[in-house]
């Protein structure tokens, strides 16, 4: 990928975002998020959705399979990759 990503919201919205973020800073979300403290939202059944905090860690893992599936695609002929499913739109590959 070249070039940069910018984002730019509207004066409201950015006020807001930059409030919650200072508040997530002030009240130690970021770690308690890490812990998975389903606290920080309702405390209902958030702790059920809070798993794919661990997904990067457990593909440290498989780390070498998907290098193997890289190399398998780029000698198939592929040059392009499409995540689809849940924030697929963040792992954009090339």
């Amino acid at each position: 990928m070249t070039g940069e990503t910018s984002l730019h919201l509207p004066g409201d919205l950015d006020t807001a975002v930059c409030g919650e973020l200072d508040a997530w800073g002030a009240g130690d979300k970021v770690r308690r998020l890490w812990a998975r403290d389903a606290s920080l939202w309702t405390g209902a059944d958030e702790a059920s959705w809070l798993g794919w905090l661990g997904v990067a860690g457990e593909q440290l893992g498989r780390a070498s399979a998907l290098r193997d599936l890289a190399a398998e695609a780029r000698t198939a002929g592929f040059t392009h990759a499409l995540g689809a499913g849940r924030c697929a739109c963040i792992l954009g590959a090339t």
